[in-house]
């Protein structure tokens, strides 16, 4: 997965949408769009929000699947080579945590 160059995240409470913009203008547009004639009760609400990203989630691989032993028919009885210690719903596990994002003097 790639990182993007996402600043803000603009959320529409009238349709319960949420979209991630590169720039301020791009997003009040987008919350702008919709207006038409009239303007939905939430945005007259305060509703609405543009908020700036803070902070991103960053995934550290800690160990993979194929680093262990499968076991199969050809193994002997008594083979003791380690197998995937978790579910086999996962190929891989980690760790998760958030990392502060330096916007500079965008």
């Amino acid at each position: 997965m790639s990182k993007n160059n996402y600043r803000y995240v603009a959320y529409d409470a009238a349709n319960g949408e949420y979209e991630e913009f590169e720039t301020l203008k791009e997003a009040e547009d987008w919350l702008k769009e919709g207006d038409g004639e009239g303007i939905f009760d939430e945005a007259c609400c305060g509703q609405n929000y543009i908020a700036e990203i803070q902070y991103r989630s960053v995934v550290t691989k800690t160990d993979e699947k194929e680093n262990y032993h499968v076991h199969t028919d050809k193994c002997p009885e008594d083979c003791d080579e380690e197998e995937w210690p978790y579910s086999d719903d996962f190929d891989w596990i980690g760790h998760h945590s958030y990392e502060k994002i330096d916007w500079g003097k965008n």
